[in-house]
């Protein structure tokens, strides 16, 4: 009687991935809750953010001069932050 075992198993959430403009969006509600870009990058309210400004800082994500014109604009903090 197992022979729809997978159907017993908890589904599993299907995440759908931010792109850069959603994330920057984030990034912007954070500083207004928060009066600064300084995300840490194990954020427990939204890991997705902490992970896009921690790899953002590493340069491990690319992105352009204007991109980079607009987190500097927004305040954005360039240097690795020690948590």
């Amino acid at each position: 009687e197992n022979s729809n075992q997978s159907d017993s198993q908890p589904a599993r959430k299907k995440q759908k991935r931010r792109d850069w403009e959603e994330s920057f969006d984030a990034l912007k509600a954070y500083k207004a809750a928060h009066g600064d870009c300084n995300v840490p990058a194990k954020f427990k309210h939204d890991r997705a953010l902490g992970m896009f400004t921690e790899k953002i800082r590493r340069g491990a994500i690319r992105i352009s001069n204007e991109q980079r014109e607009r987190l500097t604009r927004l305040g954005f903090n360039w240097e690795t932050l020690k948590e």
